[in-house]
C-alpha cells in the first residue's frame, strides 16, 4: 500500500572511473519503491560521532547493484512529506548485503558519513586563544562546515597548549575540556555550550513538539532529560533545542507519593522531585533516529534530549551558589 503524502527521495551517486567514459552515475528512487530506512545521529562532549545509516530497497536491478558497489557510491536520502521534506542524509556506503526474501532481492547499504576531512592530521599551539577562536581556526584549517554562534563567551583562553592527531581527535579533546557538544548533521558540524543555561537561549532558537506536530505515545522522562517520538521532522538536527507543550507538560503532584530514585538519593524533596521529573523547561537534541518503510507503518523520527536548566538550577548541580547548594 502506498501512503498518501509520504515522501521519499534516495539518491545514489557512482563515481567516475579513471579511464572509462561514463563509468559514473546517478541512479534515484521515490516512494512508489519499497524502502526501509534507519538513520541515526548523535552529539557528544567527549568525542565526534559520525552520522550513520542503513538503508534497504527491494528488487533493485542487477545492473545496478553491480554499478553502486564501487567505492565511493555517495548516498543522498531526502524524506518527510510533499509539502515538508529536506535532507535527513548524505554520506558514503561502506557495505553492501543482499539477501533473499521470498520471492523479493533486498540489497541493504550500510552508510557512513564521508569522514576523510575529519582524520586529517592537526599540529596546532594555542597560545593566549579563545576556545572559540580556535574551534573555528581549526574548522577552516581542514575545511569543515561549522557553526559556532551558540558558543557563548567561554571562561578564559587556552594559554598554552599544544594539540596532536587527527581533526576528530583534536577537536574531541577541546570539547571535553571545555564542555562543549559537537554533533555532526550532514557534514555540518555545530558546537554548544552544554553549561549554558535556559534563560540565554532566544525563544526563535527552540523547537515547540505538541500533539499537534504529530507526537506518538506519551515522552519518557529520563534521568538526564526526555525522551520522544513523532512523526518524521526532516529539519531536526543534532543540538537543536525544544521543549514540549501539551495537557501533560503539568506535572502531576500525586506522582510525588512515589520513592525517592538514584537522581535525587536521600530524603524526597518535592521541588527538586518536579524539577527533575517533569515535561516542563529546554532540552537539546543529542540524539536523533529516523526510521521509514515505504510500505509499513514506520515514519518517524526518535529523540533523545538532555535537559537545559535555569542559572539558579545549573549552580546547585555544580555545587555552586543557590538556596538549597548542591543537589547531585
Amino acid at each position: 500500500m502506498k501512503y498518501i503524502n509520504r515522501y521519499l527521495k534516495l539518491s545514489l551517486i557512482t563515481p567516475d572511473i579513471a579511464g572509462i567514459a561514463g563509468s559514473g552515475g546517478i541512479y534515484n528512487f521515490n516512494a512508489d519503491w519499497k524502502i526501509t530506512f534507519n538513520v541515526r545521529k548523535a552529539s557528544s562532549a567527549t568525542f565526534l560521532s559520525f552520522n550513520e545509516a542503513e538503508i534497504s530497497i527491494w528488487n533493485m536491478t542487477e545492473r545496478v547493484r553491480r554499478k553502486i558497489a564501487q567505492a565511493g557510491c555517495m548516498v543522498v536520502l531526502d524524506a518527510g512529506y510533499e509539502k515538508k521534506h529536506g535532507q535527513i542524509f548524505n554520506g558514503l556506503v561502506s557495505n553492501i548485503v543482499t539477501t533473499k526474501n521470498g520471492p523479493d532481492i533486498v540489497t541493504t547499504l550500510y552508510c557512513m558519513s564521508d569522514q576523510a576531512k575529519y582524520y586529517k592530521p592537526i599540529e596546532q599551539t594555542a597560545r593566549n586563544v579563545a576556545v572559540k577562536d580556535l574551534i573555528v581556526q581549526l574548522c577552516e584549517n581542514v575545511g569543515a562546515s561549522y557553526q559556532v554562534s551558540h558558543l557563548q563567551e567561554l571562561a578564559g583562553q587556552i594559554v598554552n597548549r599544544s594539540y596532536s592527531g587527527p581533526f576528530s581527535k583534536v577537536i574531541a579533546m577541546i570539547c571535553a575540556d571545555y564542555k562543549i557538544y559537537v554533533g555532526l548533521d550532514n557534514g555540518f558540524l555545530d558546537f554548544r555550550d552544554k553549561k549554558e543555561t535556559a534563560e540565554n537561549i532566544l525563544p526563535e532558537d527552540v523547537r515547540v513538539f505538541t500533539p499537534n506536530t504529530g507526537m506518538i505515545g506519551n515522552p519518557q522522562v529520563t534521568e538526564t532529560g526526555v525522551d520522544i517520538k513523532n512523526l518524521i521532522v526532516p529539519d531536526i538536527r543534532v543540538n537543536d533545542y525544544f521543549k514540549l507543550q501539551a495537557d501533560y507538560a503539568e506535572y502531576n503532584l500525586s506522582e510525588l507519593t512515589r520513592t525517592p530514585n538514584k537522581v535525587l538519593g536521600g530524603e524526597l524533596n518535592a521541588f527538586q522531585f518536579i524539577d527533575t521529573h517533569s515535561y516542563n523547561g529546554i532540552f537539546m537534541a543529542l540524539s536523533i533516529n529516523f526510521m521509514g518503510d515505504t510500505r509499513g507503518n514506520e515514519w518517524s523520527v526518535s529523540i533523545q534530549g538532555s535537559r537545559i536548566w535555569n542559572k539558579n538550577k545549573a549552580e546547585q548541580l555544580s555545587g555552586g551558589a543557590g538556596p538549597q547548594g548542591k543537589i547531585l
